[in-house]
């Protein structure tokens, strides 16, 4: 039964990827000899420039809300990419850790995976989890629609 379900999974997974024109948007989880395995995180930077550029056209939107202090899509692309790296070489390596030592709660005290610690360390000093929120209040001031892009880096990967 479950080699049915998997075929059917792989079915639609393929699907999406014809559809969507991409081959690596896609994390494998599986058993192989009892233990999980996690592909490689590639984060779809291209298709999301793509979106930026092509679709949205935010360079123009970004200059009639920012004026003169308006993020340019260059800077969108290279915090983007450095989002990609971080996702990639940062987010999901801690991930299979993470998910084999579990959170704990006791006395009603929550503690993650000493995986995790790191990875989030990086992301706070780096300024990753203030990218869309006001400068007035500690935050980066970047446009929602690119935080939200690197926002869906750290939850894919």
């Amino acid at each position: 039964m479950m080699d049915i379900i998997f075929s059917i999974l792989i079915l639609l997974v393929d699907v999406a990827r014809v559809r969507s024109g991409s081959t690596e948007l896609f994390i494998w989880v599986f058993k192989k000899n009892g233990e999980h395995f996690m592909g490689n995180y590639v984060a779809p930077v291209e298709e999301m420039m793509f979106l930026l550029r092509d679709v949205f056209s935010v360079e123009q939107k970004w200059n009639k809300l920012y004026g003169e202090d308006a993020p340019t899509l260059d800077l969108a692309e290279a915090v983007l990419q450095e989002s990609s790296k971080l996702a990639s070489n940062l987010l999901h390596p801690s991930n299979a850790p993470g998910d084999r030592q579990g959170c704990n709660i006791k006395s009603g005290v929550v503690s993650v995976p000493e995986a995790y610690q790191a990875p989030y360390q990086a992301l706070a000093e780096g300024g990753w989890i203030g990218l869309g929120a006001s400068v007035e209040f500690g935050g980066q001031g970047m446009p929602k629609m690119l935080a939200s892009l690197v926002e869906e880096m750290q939850w894919s990967a």
